[in-house]
Parts: C-alpha cells; sequence; structure tokens
C-alpha cells in the first residue's frame, strides 16, 4: 500500500503524538509499504533523526481555523506525485477535516485518529467543533487511541459513532547502561521517583510538587523525584518547587533519551502520571516496558493501562493529599516488585508491531470495500 500519514506535528519535536506517528510509519515501512509522513514545519531546530522513510513538510500558518490552505495544497501535491491508498490522519482537526474535504478529489481512503489533544483543543470553538463532528462522520473510518476518548468523541458527535479503539503501543526495555552519565552520578546513590513527559499544565506537575510538600509538612522526607522534560510550564514548576520548600528533592533534568531515558526507567522506584487529561500515554507504557509499576491518576488513557493493585495505583486528579498518601504506600518491597510484574506483562502485550498491524488490517478492510 501507498501510505500518507498526515499529521500536524513530527520528529524532532518531542510529543506523544510525534512518537506515535514515527512508531507507526516505521513499522509500516518495515512491512514493505510506502511510506510518506507529511506534517508540518517544524518549530525545533534539533537535528532529524535517520529514518528509513521520507518526510514532506508544509508551510506553518497562523490559525488553523481559518488558513488549511498549505495543508490541502501540500496533501493535493504529494498524492499527485505518489497516489495514495490510505491517508491515516492523526488529529481529527485540522488534518483530518483537511483530507476529508478531498476525498473525493483525490479517491484515497482518509482515516483519522484522535490522540486527544485535538479534542482539548478545538472541542470548545463553534466553527472547529462543527468540523470536528463532521470529519468524524465523514471519514472511511475513525479510530481513538482509548476508550475514553472513543466515548469523549460519541459525546461531542451526539451519537454512538463507528470509532475503533487502538491503543498505543510500546518498544520492548532497552538494556540500560551499567553506570549513569555523569548529571546523573548523583541520583546513583538513592531511590528516586521518576515522570516523563511534556512540562505542560495538563501533566499535573504542580499538584505531585504539593504533595511532596504535603509530605514534608507532616513530618516526613519527601522522596527524590526526578522530573524529565521540556516546557512551557518548567519556569513556573521550578519557582513552585522553591515557594513550597520542595527544590531539593526534586530534579528538573530536561529531555533525556537514549541510553540517559532508559538508565532512568530501568533504575527508578516507580513512575508517577499525576495528569489531569491524557488520551494514551505513552510515557506510562514505556515505564511497565521497564517493569515499572505507575501511580497514576483516574483519567482518560490511564485507567485503561493502570489496574489499581494489580500493576500500579490511581487517585483522583487534582488531589494533592491522595497523591502524597499514595506515594508513601507504594514502598520499596515484595508488593512493588509484583506490581512491576504485571505492567511488564501488560506491556509486552501491546507492542508497536502488534498495533501496526491492526491498523494494517483496518486499512486492508477498507480498500477492499
Amino acid at each position: 500500500m501507498k501510505i500518507c500519514l498526515f499529521t500536524p506535528s513530527f520528529l524532532p519535536s518531542v510529543g506523544g503524538m510525534e512518537a506515535v506517528v514515527g512508531k507507526l510509519a516505521s513499522e509500516f515501512h518495515s512491512a514493505g509499504h510506502e511510506v510518506l509522513v507529511l506534517a508540518k514545519l517544524a518549530r525545533s531546530e534539533q537535528p532529524m533523526p535517520e529514518l528509513g522513510y521520507e518526510v514532506g513538510r508544509y508551510r506553518r500558518t497562523r490559525s488553523n481555523l481559518y488558513f488549511l490552505g498549505p495543508a490541502s495544497r501540500a496533501l493535493r501535491k504529494e498524492h499527485a506525485r505518489r497516489n495514495f491508498d490510505i491517508i491515516h490522519c492523526h488529529s481529527i482537526y485540522p488534518n483530518g477535516y483537511v483530507a476529508a474535504k478531498l476525498k473525493a478529489k483525490l479517491r484515497s481512503a482518509v482515516v483519522v485518529t484522535c490522540h486527544g489533544g485535538d479534542l482539548r483543543r478545538f472541542s470548545r470553538k463553534l466553527l472547529a467543533r462543527h468540523r470536528l463532528r463532521w470529519t468524524a462522520l465523514q471519514a472511511d473510518a475513525t479510530t481513538c487511541v482509548s476508550a475514553g476518548l472513543k466515548q469523549s468523541l460519541d459525546n461531542l458527535v451526539g451519537m454512538t459513532t463507528q470509532a475503533c479503539v487502538i491503543p498505543n503501543g510500546v518498544d520492548p526495555a532497552v538494556a540500560p547502561p551499567d553506570r549513569p552519565c555523569e548529571a546523573f552520578s548523583e541520583l546513583a546513590k538513592s531511590p528516586f521517583l521518576l515522570t516523563l513527559g511534556r512540562l505542560h499544565r495538563y501533566k499535573g506537575l504542580d499538584v505531585l510538587l504539593n504533595a511532596l510538600a504535603i509530605m514534608q509538612n507532616d513530618g516526613l522526607t519527601p522522596p527524590t523525584v526526578v522530573i524529565a522534560g521540556e516546557g512551557k510550564e518548567g519556569d513556573n514548576l521550578r519557582s513552585l518547587a522553591k515557594t513550597l520548600g520542595v527544590n531539593d528533592s526534586v530534579h528538573f533534568v530536561g529531555n533525556v533519551q537514549g541510553n540517559n531515558k532508559s538508565w532512568l526507567l530501568a533504575n527508578c522506584l516507580f513512575f508517577l502520571q499525576p495528569s489531569r487529561q491524557e488520551g494514551m500515554p505513552l510515557t506510562v507504557l514505556e515505564a511497565m516496558a521497564y517493569g515499572k509499576a505507575v501511580l497514576g491518576t483516574k483519567i482518560t488513557g490511564t485507567e485503561e493501562l493502570v489496574t489499581d493493585g494489580l500493576n500500579g495505583a490511581l487517585v483522583s486528579p487534582e488531589d494533592a493529599g491522595s497523591l502524597a498518601k499514595a506515594i508513601c504506600r507504594l514502598t520499596p518491597g515484595g508488593t512493588l516488585r509484583e506490581l512491576g510484574k504485571h505492567a511488564k506483562s501488560l506491556a509486552q502485550r501491546m507492542s508497536w508491531h502488534s498495533i501496526a498491524e491492526r491498523y494494517l488490517e483496518l486499512f486492508e478492510g477498507i480498500r477492499s470495500v
């Protein structure tokens, strides 16, 4: 098949959707399909990683409501060159909407995948909400990365849609280096907890810092917490840690990749995911692949991965007090090891290879109709 993965953002930008598109593109390419990732020009100045498939770019615009021309022209141009069988859009809006508007002219099947960010960003805007509904009904197939997102989409559309749930996947754990890099040498001396991802309000890291402060105010010594990632909330979070008096317990280490990331995942006691909103958190799956229990929140996506008492623990979002108590309960020992064993078992059933096969089966089914 000739497959276009049509996405608003891609590598070298770092985020869940970018990682998903990259993994699927790699799996489709390895399966012998012709693949093009078509994405907006990157904001990041970091170099692109080496990829085995092609990447096309289109111009960024000031508005995703009124200036969709560059995306539309780029898709038409690339289709004229390649004659795609499948246009797989990552985000119902704006990319899914652009492809669905062109579907009759291009005569390609259009599949749209909701990762959650499109619903968060656009469902409150009247015009975009109308386009979200229209696209979900016009696409040849709609998928969501979690059952909770499908329910949100059904609520938005006002009916039970034919959307299917295809979750995100995870790579097998990579053996970490025996010793950490020099920057992490202090972390090797004592146990630490880890959270990993964009420093954004919806990740709930301010709630985590308040939980550490509650522990300290109760006369307990807060655990060492490593916060890996970058984002627009970084300065605010560092300031909050100082204000709360927990900055000695918190290490902000920036974006981590490769050996540094694998060392942190392999050596943390357990993983923290105190988010307010998620689609299907890749970082939770990555931690589980390393056999780590996860302390998360009762929200869409996370609840579908973490079962309280089986492979981790769940607390209500925004509840710093409950989060503090749960951190205290998840102490090293047999219980934590048992939770981690079940976490790893779940991750092993969700390989990217198996997830890509589910998409390819969907694509083949559409083409055969």
